[in-house]
């Protein structure tokens, strides 16, 4: 996955990552790459504004 300069990717709660031989699981990213181009953004819906929500991204390289 790229995100460009001047994009952004959204992670929330109720979605995740459909991969092949991934279970998918609402609020976890498992990801195999991922490359954020200066001016790119990866943050949370606005859902996720309390102290105790979390996202799981996983990264196998960044």
């Amino acid at each position: 996955m790229t995100v460009g300069d001047g994009c952004s990717v959204y992670l929330g709660s109720s979605v995740a990552t459909t991969r092949t031989g991934v279970v998918e699981d609402p609020g976890t990213f498992d990801l195999v790459n991922i490359v954020v181009a200066a001016g790119g953004k990866i943050t949370a819906t606005p859902d996720l504004t309390g102290e105790t929500n979390e996202i799981y991204i996983q990264v196998e390289r960044m």
